[in-house]
C-alpha cells in the first residue's frame, strides 16, 4: 500500500464515504505569481520581424554594395568602465570566432575577422577559417598586419588624445587657481581698507 492510499484510507477511516476535498482559495501571492507568469509568457511570446523592429538594423553589413539588412534582436549593452567594455569584449569576441568558425567547417566559406577594443593593452584578435588559410595564406597575412597596424595606431591615437584632454585639464585647473587666488588677495585688501577707514 502506497502513501496516498494510505492517506485516503485515513479521512475516510471510520466511514464508507469517499474522503471529502477541501477548496483551497487562491492567495494574493498565487495571483501575483499568475499575473508574474501570464507577462513573461507575453515577452516570452513577442517577436522580432521586420515589421516589428523595435530595435532596428544593424548597420556596417554590405551585400556586396548594397546594405545587407539584419535585425537586432536585443538593445546593445550600455557600457562606460574600461574593465566592463574589456570583458564584454573577450567574451563576444570568443562567441563570434565559435560561430565563425563552425560556418566555416559547415560551409567551407571564406571568412576572415578582425576585432580590438579602445583600450585595448594587447594586440587586436583575429581569425580566418580554414579555406582562406590554405588558399589566400600570404595575401591573409599581408591584411592581418596591415589591419594590426591600423588599430595599434587608432589606439594609441585615442591614448594620445586622452592624454592632451588631461594635459589641458590640469592646466585650466591650474589657470582656474590662480584666479581665484588673485580674486581672494583683492577681497582681503578692500576689507583692510574698510577697516582702517571705519577706524579713523
Amino acid at each position: 500500500m502506497n502513501p496516498s492510499e494510505d492517506l485516503i484510507q485515513a479521512d475516510g477511516a471510520d466511514s464508507n464515504e469517499p474522503p471529502t476535498v477541501n477548496s483551497v482559495t487562491p492567495s494574493a501571492d498565487d495571483s501575483a505569481c499568475s499575473k508574474k507568469s501570464a507577462s513573461a509568457s507575453e515577452v516570452k511570446r513577442k517577436r522580432i520581424t521586420n515589421q516589428n523592429n523595435e530595435y532596428g538594423f544593424m548597420e556596417g553589413a554590405q551585400h556586396g554594395g548594397q546594405p545587407f539588412s539584419v535585425l537586432r534582436m536585443k538593445p546593445p549593452l550600455k557600457l562606460e568602465s574600461k574593465s566592463d567594455i574589456s570583458t564584454r569584449f573577450l567574451d563576444q569576441a570568443k562567441d563570434i570566432v565559435y560561430r565563425a568558425e563552425r560556418l566555416g567547417l559547415e560551409t567551407g566559406c571564406w571568412i576572415y575577422l578582425a576585432a580590438q577594443h579602445q583600450h585595448a593593452q594587447g594586440p587586436m584578435i583575429s581569425f580566418a577559417t580554414q579555406r582562406l588559410r590554405l588558399e589566400a595564406h600570404q595575401q591573409l597575412t599581408e591584411y592581418s598586419n596591415n589591419f594590426n597596424r591600423l588599430m595599434a595606431s587608432l589606439v594609441m591615437s585615442r591614448r594620445q588624445d586622452a592624454a592632451q584632454s588631461h594635459i589641458h585639464r590640469l592646466k585650466a585647473q591650474e589657470k582656474l587657481a590662480a584666479t581665484t587666488q588673485k580674486l581672494d588677495e583683492k577681497d582681503a585688501l578692500i576689507k583692510e581698507l574698510q577697516l582702517q577707514l571705519l577706524s579713523k
